[in-house]
């Protein structure tokens, strides 16, 4: 996953990677709970963050910043 390869880098990275900062947004605020996501950090690189919101506020941005967003039934 693109989180998997971004916790590879960081640890790569060595203390250059205290330079950049990885944000992981979810697209999907009504499943991805913070509860969830919490849990599912475990698996990757503690730098990352993780964020949710409201959904009206996650579709802005996801239309700002011209985000793809694949179908929700082929995760």
């Amino acid at each position: 996953t693109e989180l998997g390869m971004a916790s590879q880098l960081l640890s790569k990275l060595g203390d250059h990677a205290d330079k950049l900062q990885v944000v992981f947004i979810t697209v999907d605020p009504k499943n991805d709970t913070v509860a969830k996501l919490k849990e599912y950090h475990k698996s990757f690189d503690a730098r990352i963050q993780m964020l949710t919101g409201e959904e009206a506020d996650i579709k802005s941005l996801v239309e700002n910043y011209k985000v793809y967003v694949g179908d929700k039934k082929a995760s």
